[in-house]
C-alpha cells in the first residue's frame, strides 16, 4: 500500500452548515475549525470523534 497525501482546500467563511446538518467526518472538521473559538465543550455529535476532541483540548 502506498502512502498518499490528500489536500482539501476549504473557504471556511463559506461553510454555513449547522451542527445538526453534519453527516460526514470532513464536515465535522470544517465545523470544528470554523467554530472552535466559540465552543465551550465538544458537542455530543463530535464526542465519539477522538481526533476532534484532541484538537479541542489543544486549540487554546
Amino acid at each position: 500500500m502506498e502512502n498518499h497525501l490528500e489536500l482539501v482546500f476549504v473557504e471556511l467563511p463559506k461553510f454555513e452548515k449547522q451542527l445538526e446538518e453534519l453527516d460526514q467526518l470532513d464536515e465535522l472538521w470544517m465545523y470544528f475549525l470554523k467554530n472552535a473559538h466559540s465552543l465551550d465543550t465538544v458537542p455530543p455529535k463530535m464526542a465519539n470523534k477522538r481526533k476532534i476532541i484532541q484538537g479541542k483540548t489543544t486549540s487554546f
